[in-house]
């Protein structure tokens, strides 16, 4: 009877956990779709939260499958010119959205460090299948020279030139964007940077033995922000060998809570992004190609 009562009991806690994921996924997919109309009506362009939603979701997915998650920002981009917004109001927005999201990302980091790095760090010293501190300082120098690698591309100076060709442009544009948008924005980011970093703890929890909630915190938002810098889409190679090396501090059923924060962090957003960018933005990513000549007489209009 008490062993029933008990997997009864861990059953509801399993389900309950993938409940919170997916209300994560829910909640961090509409808070930066609600950001990115609300900055967008703020400098001066109408968006429906529909093309607000399929533009986050398809720059998503976009970023999940390219390395340095490349592509994410010129999905948005095709997205936003698909649903009326002029080039130098979307780069303003997302200039503007972007600094908000790091400076953010940069001061929740440095806080979970400050907290739970020791704790971390005592946890996962111990094992001997986890990353030594050479193995991550031999890492970190490979992850650097890939990118130094590929900012030094043609394409990436091509690409940088642009920018700085339109700066000038997006910054009139973000001088339009209101205080009271800004401080929405950074109030819609906190609920975006919860709700992602909350799902690998609420796998974790399910396990009999799991870190602290805030350690699990500190890892959730290294392994989250950490896909930025990684040379393979999603980060794909080096958090699986940190998960499964032990650097996660999840020794048991570790490649279950991985599969599992894999599909809540990566497989339902790309699965999501591309069927939505499919039926809201098909025949304009097909324009929007390098090999589209159609495409240049809609660049024109914007200069």
């Amino acid at each position: 009877m008490a062993n029933t009562v008990l997997r009864h009991l861990t059953t509801v806690s399993v389900a309950a956990a993938h409940a919170a994921c997916a209300a994560c996924v829910a909640a961090d997919i509409w808070s930066r779709s609600l950001r990115m109309q609300l900055m967008t009506r703020s400098a001066g362009t109408f968006m429906s939260f529909r093309h607000a939603l399929a533009l986050t979701t398809f720059g998503d997915a976009a970023a999940a499958v390219t390395p340095l998650r490349a592509g994410g920002e010129f999905a948005r981009v095709v997205g936003a010119r698909a649903a009326g917004v002029r080039l130098p109001v979307i780069a303003a927005v997302i200039s503007v959205e972007t600094l908000v999201v790091y400076v953010l990302a940069a001061v929740a980091g440095a806080w979970l460090a400050a907290e739970y790095g020791g704790e971390w760090l005592a946890l996962v010293r111990p094992r001997r299948q986890v990353l030594s501190v050479r193995a991550i300082y031999v890492s970190a120098v490979v992850v650097l020279l890939a990118v130094t690698i590929v900012a030094a591309t043609p394409a990436a100076r091509l690409a940088l030139r642009r920018v700085v060709a339109g700066a000038r442009t997006a910054l009139i544009a973000a001088r339009r964007i209101s205080w009271a948008a800004l401080l929405l924005c950074l109030v819609l980011s906190v609920v975006s940077l919860v709700a992602r970093v909350a799902i690998l703890p609420a796998l974790a929890l399910t396990l009999p033995q799991a870190p602290s909630v805030g350690v699990l915190a500190l890892i959730s938002f290294t392994l989250v922000h950490g896909q930025i810098a990684m040379p393979t889409p999603a980060g794909a190679g080096p958090i699986e060998m940190v998960f499964l090396m032990g650097g996660t501090g999840i020794t048991r059923e570790a490649g279950r809570v991985l599969g599992w924060w894999r599909v809540y962090a990566t497989l339902i957003p790309v699965v999501l992004g591309f069927v939505l960018g499919a039926l809201t933005y098909g025949r304009a990513v097909l324009r929007a190609l390098p090999f589209n000549r159609s495409r240049r007489s809609d660049d024109a209009l914007d200069s």
